[in-house]
């Protein structure tokens, strides 16, 4: 979010925006307009490294533990949420 001053500042995680509550169940189904995938390009299909580093990012009890644990949305549902 911008503020007066016009500085980006960040926007707390339990904002209010439009009048909807920001959690990750509002995120999921789209109510919640303040939030956008990740996405990760490569030139053709991953290999190697590359997609060792994809493979780690994805993994529900690697990449997207650290994902949650950060605060983000983890890709995959998990059972208290």
């Amino acid at each position: 979010m911008i503020d007066s001053t016009n500085q980006v500042v960040p926007v707390p995680w339990l904002a209010r925006l439009n009048g909807v509550m920001g959690s990750i169940y509002m995120v999921r189904n789209g109510t919640y307009i303040l939030s956008r995938p990740l996405f990760m390009f490569t030139r053709g299909w991953p290999r190697g490294r590359v997609l060792e580093l994809i493979n780690y990012a994805l993994s529900p009890d690697k990449g997207q533990a650290i994902a949650q644990k950060s605060g983000l949305i983890p890709f995959y549902r998990y059972k208290n949420h």
